[in-house]
């Protein structure tokens, strides 16, 4: 019997004598972390440790520096690059709290870093319990106005968040996130006041320059476009809503190198890759097709740190074929997309032209009709529609549709022909 005995202990003699493996990380290992200015590793020690350590008056402070530590400081958004950790560490506050005994600041937190994980709809109750417990306005208001905003309960923020602070750079960027869910709620006149206010009593708000500033680029009116471009650089000209605008403005403005400079700075700060109003991965490969570059653009979208199957980042796949000459690859990655992406004008102009393209007039014009009903000032889509309809009522118009037409649609220079020179070629 001792050689079973023996052999049914050898698991347990082997890990007697396994080296152990290094300790968990501590709270003090992420504030060093922290006070190093390394944010997200700091998140991630802190993710650790909290599961050795109840979170106590200690963690919670170190929570709250952490918390800050991964804001961005013009706009108070926590970056979307640190969900992960921050997800995780909100199950082990939501576990905490168990019971349901936790005190308004447990509940602050908890909502905190929900937000930062992504998950918003979670975040919105937490606040709720930490205002009913009355909880710091100055620290709970903007986070929670956020989590509404990403929840996209527009009219409850509207409603639940005030539109004023006894601190005018708090009450500044309450203003520009009620001015955010107006303009999503179509209400411009409104958020265009919001953002106006926020301005007068926060003069240095770079956040509300850049949003009056996208507001005119999208009315297309650059001159006033750039007279808040030039207010928010003279404010900080590397914060990232500044660096927004001056990458949307020179892209508006055709100066396609500039636009792809500015969003490879965004890109190597790590900025956050929010539609806000395109990532900046996105941004900078719009700006590589329409520069010619190509092979670089490809690059780029394979290196965006958003799912490859992103709606957007398809698109972009689908544009980049498009733009060399590849219009049945375009046309196949574009027309799924119409379940996921919507009210988005290029989608309705790519899709039309790669339809004529591919010897689909009826279609091609019925999707040329909605883009122009939306964007009526494209001449070079206006004469694609033309196109359309003269083939759909001369069924024997010579094919194909000449290439140099569907790259004038989208604006694209001239100057770098597509590897195929006719459509009816791919």
């Amino acid at each position: 019997m001792l050689v079973p005995c023996l052999l049914a202990a050898t698991p347990w003699l082997l890990s007697a004598f396994r080296p152990a493996g290094p300790p968990p990380p501590t709270l003090n290992d992420a504030r060093h972390l922290l006070g190093a200015h390394h944010p997200a590793a700091a998140m991630q020690a802190l993710d650790l440790a909290l599961r050795h350590t109840p979170p106590d008056a200690d963690a919670q402070t170190l929570l709250r520096e952490t918390y800050a530590a991964v804001c961005d400081p013009a706009t108070g958004e926590p970056n979307p690059r640190i969900s992960g950790p921050a997800a995780r560490i909100a199950a082990t506050l939501q576990d905490a709290l168990g019971g349901g005994l936790g005190s308004a600041l447990d509940y602050q937190l908890l909502g905190q870093f929900a937000l930062a994980g992504g998950l918003a709809t979670e975040a919105v109750p937490a606040f709720r319990k930490a205002a009913a417990m009355g909880a710091d306005p100055a620290a709970l208001q903007l986070p929670f106005a956020l989590a509404l905003l990403r929840a996209n309960d527009l009219d409850a923020l509207l409603q639940t968040i005030p539109a004023n602070a006894a601190d005018p750079h708090l009450g500044a960027r309450l203003l520009v996130v009620r001015g955010q869910a107006q303009e999503a709620l179509g209400q411009d006149d409104a958020a265009r006041a919001s953002f106006e206010h926020a301005t007068s009593i926060d003069p240095g708000n770079v956040d509300a320059f850049a949003r009056l500033g996208m507001m005119e680029l999208g009315q297309s009116k650059p001159a006033a476009a750039a007279g808040w471009l030039a207010r928010a650089e003279a404010a900080n000209p590397t914060a990232t809503p500044a660096l927004r605008l001056r990458a949307e403005y020179d892209f508006a403005m055709r100066d396609y190198a500039g636009s792809d400079k500015t969003y490879t700075t965004l890109v190597a700060q790590r900025a956050a890759e929010t539609y806000d109003p395109i990532p900046p991965s996105l941004g900078k490969a719009r700006a590589e097709i329409y520069l010619g570059e190509l092979t670089q653009a490809a690059a780029t979208l394979d290196a965006a740190p958003l799912n490859q199957r992103d709606p957007h980042l398809v698109f972009y796949r689908a544009l980049l074929a498009f733009r060399s000459g590849q219009f049945r690859r375009a046309g196949d990655l574009a027309e799924p997309l119409d379940t996921s992406i919507h009210d988005f004008p290029p989608l309705d102009l790519l899709i039309g032209s790669t339809l004529l393209a591919n010897g689909f007039p009826a279609t091609a014009a019925t999707r040329l009709q909605a883009y122009l009903a939306m964007v009526p000032g494209n001449p070079a889509a206006q004469a694609l529609l033309n196109d359309a309809d003269d083939r759909l009522a001369h069924p024997n118009l010579p094919m194909p549709v000449p290439v140099e037409h569907l790259l004038e649609a989208f604006g694209f220079p001239p100057s770098l022909a597509p590897a195929a020179q006719t459509a009816g070629r791919l």
